[in-house]
């Protein structure tokens, strides 16, 4: 069995127990979290990864679009991140062309810039401001020649706090 057909059978599986039990499921970021939601008690769903202790929270804060998309669903403010993956995850339902053209309308929309990294733990390796599609196209490839996925965010500039 594939890793697709797999994930697909276990998504199927998960929502046939929650609409059983009266619980709520809605995806977050591509449908890479679940959020399951019963009486105001929420849990997430990373993966295979349930949400019984801190591992969980760890693999959700160390990925830019999850987080982000977490944080959103909270209305939490925070800033936006987009996942892309690298072209060779097709094999796991990933089209690379949509992700490219994703990218270039991102970068669209945000005319002050974004900021292209790794998904995960970038550690401030590979983190580009691009500001053109040449930029961008460059910013991916260096990304993905160690990563699988890169996040993509609007530019906010920071402003130095000038204390009081």
């Amino acid at each position: 069995m594939s890793d697709a057909v797999a994930a697909n059978l276990a998504s199927r599986l998960l929502s046939e127990v929650c609409r059983t039990r009266q619980i709520e499921i809605r995806p977050l970021c591509g449908g890479r979290v679940l959020v399951l939601s019963k009486h105001g008690a929420t849990a997430h769903v990373y993966g295979w990864d349930f949400g019984v202790n801190s591992a969980t929270a760890l693999l959700m804060c160390r990925n830019k679009a999850v987080c982000s998309a977490v944080l959103q669903d909270r209305g939490i403010p925070c800033v936006h991140h987009e996942v892309f993956y690298r072209p060779d995850r097709e094999a796991f339902g990933f089209v690379y062309d949509a992700s490219w053209s994703r990218m270039v309308e991102f970068l669209r929309v945000n005319p002050e810039g974004v900021v292209c990294k790794p998904n995960d733990l970038s550690r401030g390796v590979s983190v580009h401001r691009v500001l053109s599609v040449s930029q961008l196209e460059k910013a991916a490839y260096e990304v993905f020649r160690f990563s699988r996925e890169l996040s993509l965010s609007p530019f906010v500039p920071i402003v130095p706090d000038r204390g009081v």
